[in-house]
Formats: C-alpha cells, sequence, structure tokens
C-alpha cells in the first residue's frame, strides 16, 4: 500500500498493532521515513555511522516527529507501555528515536526526569541532552530543585556535565559543582561559562 504522508502511514496501522513496545518500535521506523527521500536519509545515515553517535539518523523534520508522538498518546492509554517504549527507542538509539522519546517523556503526566536519567547511553550528544532539557521546559515541567542535583552529580561525568547544563535553570546555581565539572566540548564549555559569568555580574 502506498502512503503520502506519516499521517496517513500510521492511520494504516491496525488497533492490535499498537499495544506491544516491540511493535511500536517497528511502526515508528517506517513512520520516520515518510516524507524523507531514500538519498538524503542513507546519506545523514552514513555521516553519522562515522562518529558513532547514533545508530541511525534518517532526517525526519521536528514537525514529523511530533505528529508521531501526537500519534502515540492517541492511541495507547496505558503509562507503562509508553514508558517501555521510550525505553526501547534509547537502547536503539537513533537520532529520531532519541528526539522522539524525549517528546514523550516531557509530555508524560508526571514529571520523569529519572526515566530520562535511567535510559541514557554512557555518552550522549550534547545536542540530545539540550533538545530534552528544552522539552522539558516547553512541556512545563518543574526542573529538579537543588537538592536533587547534588544527589546526580555525583555519579558520574557525564551527569555532573548534565547538571552543570541544568544550573542554568535552577538559581542560585552552586558555583563549585559548576566549577569542578568534568572538560566538555565547545557548547558545554560556552553554557558553563556564561553561568560563571552570569553569577559573577549578579554579584556585582
Amino acid at each position: 500500500m502506498t502512503f503520502t504522508n506519516v499521517d496517513d502511514f500510521l492511520e494504516s496501522i491496525p488497533a492490535k498493532h499498537r499495544e506491544k513496545p516491540a511493535r511500536l518500535l517497528k511502526i515508528v521506523r517506517e513512520a520516520y521515513t515518510w516524507g524523507v527521500p531514500p538519498m538524503i536519509a542513507k546519506s545523514m545515515t552514513d555521516r553519522l555511522n562515522e562518529n558513532n553517535e547514533y545508530s541511525f539518523h534518517l532526517g525526519t523534520t521536528d514537525p514529523e516527529l511530533r505528529k508521531i508522538a501526537s500519534w502515540v498518546f492517541t492511541n495507547i492509554n496505558d503509562v507503562k507501555t509508553i514508558q517501555s517504549f521510550i525505553e526501547k527507542l534509547w537502547k536503539r538509539h537513533g537520532r529520531e528515536d532519541v528526539k522522539l522519546a524525549g517528546i514523550i517523556t516531557a509530555n508524560l503526566p508526571s514529571c520523569e526526569w529519572e526515566l530520562w536519567l535511567r535510559n541514557l547511553h554512557k555518552s550522549e550528544p550534547i545536542e540530545a541532552i539540550l533538545e530534552f532539557i528544552e522539552e522539558m521546559k516547553k512541556a512545563g515541567q518543574p526542573f529538579p530543585d537543588a537538592n536533587t542535583l547534588a544527589s546526580w552529580w555525583r555519579k558520574d561525568s557525564m551527569h555532573h556535565q548534565i547538571v552543570v547544563l541544568l544550573c542554568q535553570f535552577v538559581p542560585p546555581p552552586d558555583l563549585e559543582i559548576i566549577k569542578s565539572a568534568p572538560r566538555g566540548g565547545y557548547v558545554f564549555e560556552k553554557i558553563r561559562n556564561r553561568i560563571l559569568e552570569s553569577e559573577v555580574d549578579g554579584i556585582a
């Protein structure tokens, strides 16, 4: 059967196929491809496979991913099924999987920072971290308080850096936690320096 867009494809999925997270994983993998020319999808996947950040990157646009997320919420009422689906998206770790998991997680009825943290890989691209933080902010989810952040940063280097990124939204930031975080890439260091400079300006 031929479909013209992602909406048509998703509407064609039988209700019985929407109940199992493993089946949903296959459905959304195909949904990602609608509207993305095959040569573009292959090119993006080839380039991203060179640095092993994601298992694939097809080039699905943000509006299309939000349509898929909306379809998930419309057709799946069981929160545990959705949470299991989120975990499977993270495990597969395609670029679209990570983005979709973030959109869905941020729009769950409960605030799910811990669900997100549990599913992170040992190393994650900073863009994925920042996108999730932005999704939580956009969804109006509360940010972790200072005590929660203090318990997270001790876990490992990546959690420490994540806490620094979150300190932008949890005033007043703990300057020692920010200063002692492991060195990161250009974007991370730019954010760290901006937080520190804003605090110095505030004191002055």
